[in-house]
């Protein structure tokens, strides 16, 4: 996947006053780096920044406060977990609202799962729908999609095809074609939806004597262990990790080696979460927020 922000936290200025000096700041930080981003959340109006893990989040707050000179409140670090369509699916769905007295709208559309990275995609494949009628539907699926259309994570890497629409009865709006096309990709999404969590490759340098106890951590972390070598006097394991596993870890290494061990990790890749995880609130995932990883 392209542009990949594994992990965010909310930020805002200790004054209103440096509101605009704040997001100067951060304007000039995205220029530098490609791999941070902000965002304003249009309802909340609060400031999201993004980055590639939790210390270069860490790192940009320490520039904002000390090479600006802005205060700032930040929040509990959050892992970035997405939906992903898991096999191609057709849906035919007849919206009635009562009002309507038996008429409605009929949606019929077809979805299938892309690579990663290749993000979503609307295709209007129908004959003879208006074209307001087939913008109307790909707003309302493309806003399902963009908040999530299951679990409350937005859904990627998907295609969406408009089959068929048709209007029955009288008194059909705008707004009923779009109630009816959300209703039939929430009805597409409802058992062929998966979630899917950023991957970190992670390196723990150790002592050789704390070795096991390093690999078998990992492990219960959901870790696979890519290798280990030695490098002079110190054990290297390198593993593949989900990153909502790691938060707390840079504790239980130092507790399990006196202090010594350390580690290093970037983001890798996006994988599923396996079926017997059921979501960020399951206890398998705890902690998924709010701990130095």
């Amino acid at each position: 996947m392209t542009d990949v922000f594994p992990i965010e936290m909310k930020i805002e200025p200790k004054t209103e006053a440096d509101q605009g000096t704040l997001l100067s700041a951060l304007n000039a930080l995205v220029q530098e780096d490609p791999k941070f981003r902000y965002d304003i959340d249009p309802e909340s109006g609060e400031i999201i920044v993004a980055g590639q893990g939790e210390m270069h989040l860490d790192l940009k707050i320490h520039f904002i406060k000390e090479r600006f000179g802005i205060g700032v409140e930040v929040g509990a670090p959050q892992v970035v977990y997405l939906e992903v369509l898991i096999r191609p699916v057709e849906v035919s769905y007849f919206y009635k609202p009562r009002e309507l007295h038996g008429g409605g709208v009929k949606v019929e559309i077809a979805a299938r799962p892309l690579e990663r990275g290749e993000s979503n995609a609307f295709v209007n494949a129908a004959v003879g729908v208006a074209d307001e009628d087939a913008a109307a539907v790909e707003e309302s699926i493309e806003s399902l999609l963009d908040n999530g259309a299951i679990i409350g994570f937005p859904l990627v890497d998907c295609e969406v095809t408009l089959k068929g629409l048709e209007r029955i009865g009288e008194g059909a709006t705008a707004s009923t074609v779009m109630i009816a096309a959300r209703q039939a990709m929430r009805e597409a999404c409802r058992e062929n939806v998966g979630l899917i969590e950023p991957v970190m490759a992670v390196t723990v340098r150790t002592p050789v004597e704390s070795v096991g106890m390093i690999i078998a951590d990992l492990m219960t972390r959901r870790g696979q262990i890519r290798g280990s070598r030695l490098d002079g006097n110190v054990a290297v394991v390198d593993a593949d990790v989900p990153l909502g596993n790691m938060f707390g870890y840079i504790n239980t290494s130092r507790a399990m080696t006196n202090g010594q061990a350390t580690h290093g990790m970037a983001y890798s890749h996006y994988q599923l979460v396996p079926r017997n995880i059921s979501g960020p609130d399951d206890d398998t995932f705890s902690p998924a927020v709010g701990k130095q990883a």
